[in-house]
């Protein structure tokens, strides 16, 4: 029980320091209005990272069309300049759209209120308590 204790109820410093910071950024975010302000620029920011990704997956198929794999058309050293921008535009194009979700994947589970940090930490708790009886079931090698 006192194992089993120690496994749920563990949390990490780097945890902690990263929910106190991100909570502490929204909390200024919502109460200062701030997202009110920016609102408009964070839809024409994520439109175009939409309409950015929808051109990196149009280049891919124009090059998989031709034979080729994306990685080994990327990696031969003789392109021309349009092929360069082509590859880079592959790689963005998913690159950036990726890391916006996740940065607002983020914001919208980041608590601002003390209900919602205990509801996060309960979260967690949870998800080590599952973590720890998926070793315990699972044999040993």
């Amino acid at each position: 029980m006192k194992k089993f204790l120690k496994a749920a109820f563990k949390i990490t410093l780097f945890q902690v320091i990263f929910i106190v910071v991100l909570s502490a950024l929204k909390y200024v975010l919502v109460t200062y209005r701030v997202t009110d302000n920016i609102q408009k620029t964070l839809v024409w920011i994520f439109f175009i990272a939409g309409i950015l990704f929808v051109i990196a997956v149009g280049i891919m198929g124009i090059i998989e069309d031709r034979g080729q794999s994306v990685e080994a058309w990327q990696a031969s050293p003789k392109k021309t300049m349009k092929e360069k921008i082509w590859a880079g535009l592959v790689s963005w194009g998913y690159a950036i759209p990726v890391a916006l979700a996740y940065v607002f994947g983020l914001y919208m589970i980041i608590p601002t209120s003390i209900e919602m940090a205990i509801a996060l930490y309960a979260g967690i708790v949870i998800r080590n308590c599952i973590d720890f009886f998926a070793k315990k079931q699972s044999p040993q090698i």
